[in-house]
């Protein structure tokens, strides 16, 4: 209840202050463009309705359990509905990610945290020549992820079911570079920051990150301070339920507030 309450308090501050939105006040030539054509696009993308057609599925399995709660971490079962409706990266954020690797070109993308494998199938289908792999904790979760991407037909997406700290490292070796990587570890701050540091070994400056939940607690809130002030970090762009990292060699260190 205590992690809950500081999150729903640090959104709120977040919208608050997020003196960036829309653009109002950036600067700098690229992250304004980044921010009118990626951040704010709203055209619908040719992948948008097979994927969310496919979380409207998952919302209809009211009936199919999961033996654990994976958002309160007790072990009671919960159906699949319960968990695509509170476990799942919201459409909007997802969507973001789909445009962010649009953007970027990304031909190696990486997920820690599959979870249900909808935001994985966001990450994989702007290019299918890309390679995209998600690292799933939880067995009953990469399944899932797993039956997900195989009734949307991505053939491009792998999902590896085990801890990060120990897929990660082999990942990361079979990419000469990485260009995108979305960490979301359901408020884990430690193996955020971990995953951090490994990818940012293999960045480069058009590489982009983006992490999941940086308000989830405390230590993730100082986790996120942390990878703002990596010393490969040039800017980084606080959505409050995300936050995205740029490593762009060009721009002038900066930290943006916006509103999604």
């Amino acid at each position: 209840m205590r992690n809950s309450l500081y999150t729903t308090f640090k959104r709120l501050q977040c919208c608050c202050i997020a003196r960036h939105t829309r653009g109002f006040g950036v600067h700098s030539p690229y992250v304004y463009h980044f921010t009118q054509y990626v951040v704010y696009e709203r055209n619908p993308f040719y992948a948008y309705l097979d994927i969310e057609a496919e979380r409207k599925a998952l919302l209809q399995e009211a009936d199919r359990c999961l033996y654990k709660d994976w958002v309160t971490g007790r072990h009671r079962t919960r159906t699949l509905r319960s968990i695509t409706r509170r476990l799942s990266l919201p459409p909007k954020y997802a969507q973001l990610l789909f445009r962010v690797v649009r953007f970027a070109r990304c031909r190696t993308v990486l997920e820690v945290g599959a979870s249900l494998g909808l935001t994985t199938a966001y990450l994989a289908s702007p290019d299918s020549r890309a390679d995209c792999v998600a690292i799933e904790s939880e067995a009953e979760l990469a399944e899932v992820a797993e039956m997900v991407l195989d009734d949307l037909q991505v053939k491009n997406a792998r999902v590896l079911q085990g801890e990060a700290d120990d897929l990660l490292p082999g990942v990361l070796r079979g990419w000469e570079r990485l260009d995108f990587a979305f960490i979301d570890t359901d408020g884990d701050a430690a193996t955020t920051w971990r995953s951090f540091e490994q990818c940012a070994a293999k960045a480069h400056p058009a590489t982009m990150m983006a992490i999941g939940l940086p308000y989830r607690s405390p230590d993730m809130a100082h986790a996120w301070e942390r990878i703002k002030a990596h010393p490969q970090v040039t800017s980084t762009i606080d959505l409050g339920r995300m936050g995205l990292v740029l490593f762009n060699t060009d721009l002038h260190r900066q930290h943006y507030r916006m509103r999604l």
